[in-house]
């Protein structure tokens, strides 16, 4: 199971600050224990800003691979500089 969610105003930010990206996972927040996959980027001033969201049943190669395609759809692959991940 897997889910994305880019609201418009989000796919907006993606689009125009997408040289540093940020994503990070949450556990356990939810009633099925699916992990939470929060994507940032970073606006001039340097300030975060939520640019989407997945959730996960498994953090499988296959999900994660689903999850940076749908990021593909706002973000051009060639202007992303840095994708920061926090692995634990």
């Amino acid at each position: 199971m897997r889910i994305t969610i880019f609201l418009e105003h989000q796919k907006k930010w993606l689009e125009k600050f997408q040289d540093l990206l940020h994503i990070d996972a949450t556990y356990r927040v939810n009633f099925e224990n699916y992990a939470l996959f929060i994507i940032t980027c970073q606006d001039q001033k340097l300030k975060g800003i939520l640019c989407g969201y997945c959730f996960m049943g498994h953090e499988t190669i296959q999900n994660l691979d689903y999850m940076y395609t749908q990021m593909r759809r706002f973000c051009d692959p060639n202007r992303v500089k840095i994708i920061m991940v926090d692995k634990d």
